[in-house]
């Protein structure tokens, strides 16, 4: 390399030498500047447009691009509106059908009525019109004299037989299948699945346990609690059915009594081994709600087969049973002690919630 400091700084150049790359086989010559390229590609030139200005105006070779923030709520409603309005077809529609659709659906509507009638016939209802219902043609059967009397024959499709009238006619099979699967339930029965019903001392899941990390007989409020962070465990035993109702045991909430669909209530260990203690059977449809009394020594069920009952927390015994007739969805126990014997159930389409 050539020592450039045995030349003076201001000595002119003897000789200059340019070097450009030729372009290559891939490359080629565009003979257009780029304000040719930036022009609209379609309509007539104004003449009178400023093409130098307009061009400063612009950031991106073909116009002015602007960014824009939109919710995702914004787009999707702009987005259904125009889809139900018929799609980005409709914009290229003429005027003469847009017209048209307008008028077949104010037909399809009833008048709005006179605005100066308020109530009767021909009052005013405005947009809230209603909708012209298709009308039908009744048919009339021939009258008959007062001696004759009409007669119905029942036809059956699959053999094409005349079926007598008054024939009794059987069930649909699942209905019957059903039938019988709530036959051979029976009364109220109880399982016990745990490993031992009773310890050393002869107590069983209802004492409360006492070797834990925390105190559970402790008053409620003076234990510190926090945001469950992590899931603990998963109890999973109603036959792959829905889980309806959900409740801990009073105070301790050493025990969880759930009920599902599958027509059975379940009991839980929630801090030894976490495993099913015990079940009751006795309802023919899902349970829809259940409820602990104070002690918990006792809970009711409701269930859709309306039904409601009392059962023994820890013999699994259906001590009594309720009912109206009609289906109760939610249950609960009186939390006054001195009426802890007193139960409220929720029944639709009765307007007062009976009490027991």
């Amino acid at each position: 390399m050539a020592d450039f400091t045995q030349y003076p700084a201001n000595m002119a150049p003897q000789d200059a030498l340019i070097v450009r790359e030729e372009a290559g086989p891939s490359h080629a010559v565009v003979p257009y500047s780029g304000e040719e390229l930036a022009r609209p590609k379609f309509g007539p030139q104004n003449p009178f447009k400023d093409e130098v200005n307009s061009l400063k105006r612009k950031n991106v070779p073909t116009g002015s691009a602007e960014e824009t923030y939109i919710s995702e709520h914004t787009f999707r409603s702009k987005h259904r509106a125009i889809e139900r309005r018929g799609g980005p077809d409709r914009e290229y529609q003429s005027a003469a059908t847009i017209k048209e659709e307008a008028k077949a659906l104010r037909a399809s509507r009833e008048n709005k009525g006179d605005a100066t009638i308020a109530d009767g016939d021909g009052a005013y209802v405005g947009p809230w019109a209603k909708y012209k219902r298709e009308e039908y043609e009744e048919v009339r059967p021939e009258e008959l004299a007062s001696d004759e009397e009409y007669e119905y024959v029942y036809e059956d499709e699959d053999e094409n037989e005349v079926v007598p009238s008054g024939t009794v006619v059987s069930a649909p099979a699942p209905a019957l299948a059903r039938r019988k699967e709530v036959e051979q339930m029976g009364d109220e029965t109880t399982t016990f699945h745990g490993e031992q019903q009773y310890d050393y001392q002869g107590r069983t899941y209802m004492h409360v346990p006492q070797d834990l990390d925390v105190d559970l007989r402790k008053e409620v409020g003076s234990i510190t609690n926090y945001i469950p962070k992590k899931l603990i465990h998963t109890w999973k035993n109603h036959g792959g059915k829905a889980v309806t109702a959900l409740r801990f045991f009073p105070d301790s909430g050493h025990l969880l009594l759930s009920a599902g669909a599958d027509t059975t209530i379940k009991i839980w260990d929630v801090y030894h081994q976490k495993e099913l203690l015990r079940s009751y059977s006795g309802h023919s449809k899902a349970v829809s709600d259940i409820s602990f009394n104070n002690a918990g020594t006792q809970f009711l069920s409701a269930s859709y087969d309306r039904m409601m009952k009392l059962w023994d927390t820890e013999t699994g015994t259906c001590i009594t049973k309720f009912t109206t007739g009609k289906t109760p969805h939610v249950i609960k126990f009186n939390p006054n002690p001195e009426h802890s014997h007193e139960f409220l159930a929720g029944i639709p389409r009765i307007r007062s919630s009976p009490e027991w």
